[in-house]
């Protein structure tokens, strides 16, 4: 079960979305997530506007690996 579900949360818009991850980085102590989570808000905002070169994309794409890698082995 997600930190949102188990929270009871429901998150409708962005702001929210932001807010919880900020919150889960202060009571982790794991910055990385604000900074991953910014990265990822970059490539789902570039799905839209497609603004992005290719090399940033794949740069940016292995930082939202790392997040979900580091963040699945530690549960």
């Amino acid at each position: 079960m997600s930190g949102v579900a188990k929270r009871g949360l429901k998150l409708e818009e962005h702001g929210s979305l932001w807010s919880f991850v900020n919150v889960l980085a202060i009571e982790s102590g794991d910055k990385d997530l604000t900074t991953f989570f910014h990265v990822a808000n970059s490539l789902h905002r570039n799905f839209y506007g497609n603004e992005m070169k290719r090399e940033p994309v794949e740069i940016a794409a292995v930082n939202i690996e790392q997040l979900i890698t580091n963040r699945n082995s530690a549960s």
